[in-house]
């Protein structure tokens, strides 16, 4: 048993301050690289910190989030599994333009996806917020694709199907559920089943706090010698 660490590259710019929620804001309405030089700058620093801990990581990207020269090999360096984080999930025929345009984007194979958003909010222009995950098996079915991660939030220690986990341990505090909220519970739960942490690199670059217990959450991982699993 283990755990996927999910990585949900939703911000071009992150949101550490105002310049940088602007930028953010603009290129997911119209995927437009103005300030290369903090571009994704978040994940860089994630990805460099986990590629020191030699830890792999599942890493989805938008349309809006293609990773530049110099964060691929990053993640090629660290042996990451890249996949895409679908945003016009509305129709088949929505999902597979989009899909295929990020193919073409970021240049290397791509077999695993996850859903942009939880159903509750529109996060950009191209965002089709409703979450239906049933829908989204039967699409990477029939794509021979795999969707393995539901946007579900964890609330107890159950796993529901081995090949589709539904739920998911938030590296943000504030998004967890009373009942299943600590670290330390979360990796003591990872010695009997697999599960899914997510955390966005948004967050880790922006929250001291966020940084401090995903290190924290590596550090558990080594000492307790439990597999860490990517797609």
């Amino acid at each position: 048993m283990g755990v996927f660490i999910r990585i949900d590259v939703d911000k071009p710019y992150g949101h550490k301050n105002l310049l940088a929620k602007v930028l953010s804001k603009i290129n997911e309405n119209f995927f437009t690289v103005v300030f290369p030089k903090i571009y994704l700058r978040g994940l860089g620093n994630l990805i460099t910190y986990l590629n020191e801990q030699e830890i792999q990581a599942n890493v989805y990207f938008r349309n809006c989030t293609i990773p530049n020269s110099k964060l691929k090999e990053l993640l090629k360096k660290g042996n990451h599994s890249i996949g895409f984080h679908a945003e016009n999930t509305k129709n088949k025929e929505g999902f597979t333009q989009e899909l295929n345009t990020f193919k073409r984007k970021i240049g290397v194979p791509i077999t695993h996806f996850t859903k942009h958003g939880s159903g509750q909010l529109k996060l950009g222009k191209n965002h089709y917020p409703v979450y239906e995950p049933e829908k989204y098996l039967k699409w990477a079915k029939e794509m021979n694709l795999l969707y393995r991660f539901g946007n579900s939030t964890l609330e107890q220690e159950i796993v529901k199907d081995k090949d589709f986990i539904s739920e998911m341990f938030w590296g943000e505090s504030w998004y967890r559920k009373t009942t299943f909220n600590s670290i330390d519970t979360f990796v003591e739960a990872s010695k009997k089943n697999d599960y899914v942490f997510l955390i966005h690199p948004s967050n880790y670059e922006t929250h001291a706090s966020v940084e401090k217990e995903f290190n924290y959450f590596i550090q558990q991982l080594k000492d307790t010698n439990i597999a860490i699993k990517t797609l």
